[in-house]
């Protein structure tokens, strides 16, 4: 996990979607997004 969150900065963005139980099987979204946000600096 630290080196996701090494990646994040503010320009990411967090999307959110529908995915089969177990998780996508791309590691990509297969599902609908069904939220999304650009991450800001605290």
């Amino acid at each position: 996990m630290p080196e996701i969150m090494a990646q994040l900065n503010a320009q990411a963005v967090l999307a959110v979607s529908l995915e089969p139980v177990g998780g996508s099987p791309t590691g990509q979204p297969t599902g609908p997004v069904v939220a999304a946000g650009a991450m800001h600096a605290s």
